[in-house]
């Protein structure tokens, strides 16, 4: 029994992931059903700032539960995913809140590590509240 406990909480710590949504478009209609925001990060396969952060900062429990919590998700890949013309995507990596109820709109480029992007989030969520 002890072990069966022991793999179970292996396995959720290890399992834990963001919930992406498929699709840009999906995730705005997924958006305005829950009345959520919309993070919207755009990489490339060739970038290793993009790398690190999908490795490091978004493999993080709090920043995990942050974004499942308080955002959709959707992850655009450069070359692979057809990233809307309202977007950027070079260079990358690029993080975009969009929240059209409040006509709010943030974009930020680069690596955050794990307090920094929390508090991007964190930041972000209070100023769409004014």
């Amino acid at each position: 029994m002890k072990i069966l406990l022991i793999l179970l909480t292996a396995i959720s710590l290890f399992g834990a992931q963001i919930h992406w949504v498929e699709g840009f478009e999906n995730a705005k209609k997924i958006s305005k059903k829950t009345d959520k925001p919309l993070y919207v990060f755009i990489s490339a396969p060739e970038c290793p700032w993009c790398e690190k952060f999908e490795r490091t900062t978004l493999k993080e429990k709090e920043v995990i539960n942050k974004l499942d919590k308080n955002f959709v998700c959707v992850h655009l890949v450069r070359g692979f995913d057809d990233i809307p013309k309202i977007f950027k995507d070079r260079p990358v990596p690029r993080h975009y809140v969009i929240f059209d109820k409040a006509n709010y709109f943030y974009e930020d480029i680069g690596y955050f590590p794990k307090d920094i992007f929390l508090l991007l989030l964190n930041t972000t969520l209070k100023e769409m509240k004014k």
